[in-house]
């Protein structure tokens, strides 16, 4: 299924939101080809939580063509919280959910989290290692977390979390796998790239470090990302385009 998205872009040239066009986001091997020619359609973001077996290279070259000479937007997960893997661990009298984050985590516990749009909610009490959370709820589900069991809202890896917590401190920012997109990006000639949950000033030079020519929309997605925008945003605001 093809989700259209809309994006509010704020550079130095303000497009009223009346003026703005559609920005397509499109799995990273969906034929999208029909939707290149719409006027409405400005172009097009890459989701890249979909594990793909064909190299990145192909697949971006084969996107671009799709495109049609319109944006094609690659979209880095940076410091994002994802589960990079889950296990639930059924006790005599409790539940233990053990959820893999895709970063390492400093913390103040006991914290809340919410998985499912914040349709789920838990308190973790235990990091292991500075990735792996931990949180337990009763078996009767009277007490504790409303956490469901394994499998029963399909709960999987490149599902996002959210720690709404003023202590949480998520170590480094770009993953691998965001490497590997810029670099197969650079052998397509494709600079543009949104970039999730911007709140450091490295955010954004990581990026460039890697692509000097790149345009990154950075997603402002927390209250450390609003101190982004004051206080770092305008150094550069010709490679930045924000989106709240």
């Amino acid at each position: 299924m093809i989700n259209r998205l809309k994006f509010k872009f704020f550079s130095k040239k303000h497009i009223p939101m009346d003026k703005m066009n559609l920005i397509l986001t499109v799995p990273v091997y969906a034929d999208f080809t029909e939707f290149a020619n719409e006027d409405c359609i400005e172009g097009f973001r890459l989701n890249t939580t979909i594990k793909v077996d064909n190299p990145l290279e192909d697949i971006l070259a084969t996107a671009k063509a799709r495109a049609e000479g319109k944006d094609v937007w690659i979209d880095l997960k940076g410091r994002q919280l994802r589960i990079k893997d889950y296990l639930v661990q059924i006790k005599k009298d409790e539940e233990v959910h053990y959820i893999e984050l895709s970063h390492k985590i400093k913390l103040n516990l006991p914290a809340e989290m919410y998985l499912d749009d914040g349709n789920f909610s838990g308190t973790i009490t235990n990091i292991i290692e500075g990735s792996k959370i931990i949180v337990k709820s009763s078996i009767e589900r009277k007490l504790g977390l409303p956490l469901p069991a394994q499998g029963e809202i399909g709960i999987r890896p490149g599902m996002s979390i959210n720690i709404p917590n003023a202590s949480l401190e998520i170590e480094g920012n770009l993953t691998d796998r965001d490497k590997e997109y810029i670099d197969a990006a650079l052998k397509n000639d494709m600079h543009k790239y949104f970039a999730s949950y911007v709140e450091k000033e490295t955010d954004i030079t990581n990026i460039l470090e890697l692509d000097k020519e790149a345009i990154i929309g950075a997603k402002i997605e927390s209250k450390k990302g609003f101190d982004f925008v004051e206080n770092v945003y305008l150094k550069y605001k010709d490679k930045v385009q924000l989106i709240l």
